[in-house]
C-alpha cells in the first residue's frame, strides 16, 4: 500500500525538553513555505508510520519515552519545496536538527523510533568517516 498524502506536511517529533523554541521557529518556517506541520505524539513512536499517518494517532501511550533529540519527517514535499524549507530553516538561523528524513515507500512501514535509530547510525558513520585517517582526520 502506497502512502498518499493530500498535502505537503512536515511531521515533528520532539524531545521532552526545549520544545517550545523549536515549535516557534518551525511555525515561522512552515508559514513562509506554505507547508503544514504537526507535532507527533509519543504514542506514535512505536507504531508503524503508515498505520497512524493514514488512520490517525493511536489512543493512549502518552507516557512513552520521547526521542532524545528532535526529528523531522518530510511527507509529500517535492524536492524543490523540500529545498525551500531547508533553506528557510537556515535563513531563520534555526539550530541544526540532525535527524531529518523524507517519507518513502521503504521507510513508511518503520516506526519513528526505528527511523530515528537508523538516522543516528548514519550520522555516526558519517562522523567516523570524516574523522578517519583517509579523510585527513584523526582516529578517535
Amino acid at each position: 500500500m502506497k502512502v498518499r498524502l493530500q498535502q505537503e506536511k512536515l511531521l515533528v517529533f520532539l524531545p521532552a525538553e526545549n520544545a517550545r523554541e523549536l515549535c516557534d521557529q518551525l511555525e515561522k518556517v512552515c508559514a513562509r513555505c506554505h507547508v503544514t506541520w504537526q507535532v507527533v505524539p509519543n504514542s506514535c513512536l512505536d507504531q508503524p508510520i503508515e498505520s497512524w499517518l493514514t488512520a490517525g494517532w493511536p489512543e493512549g501511550g502518552e507516557n512513552r519515552p520521547a526521542l532524545s533529540e528532535p526529528m523531522l519527517l518530510f511527507c509529500g514535499l517535492s524536492s524543490s519545496r523540500l529545498g525551500k524549507v531547508l533553506e528557510t530553516m537556515r535563513q531563520e538561523n534555526m539550530k541544526p536538527i540532525r535527524h531529518k528524513a523524507v517519507l518513502t515507500d521503504h521507510n513508511r512501514t518503520w516506526t519513528p523510533r526505528a527511523l530515528y535509530e537508523e538516522l543516528e547510525k548514519e550520522d555516526r558513520a558519517v562522523r567516523q568517516a570524516a574523522n578517519g585517517p583517509e579523510a585527513g582526520g584523526k582516529n578517535t
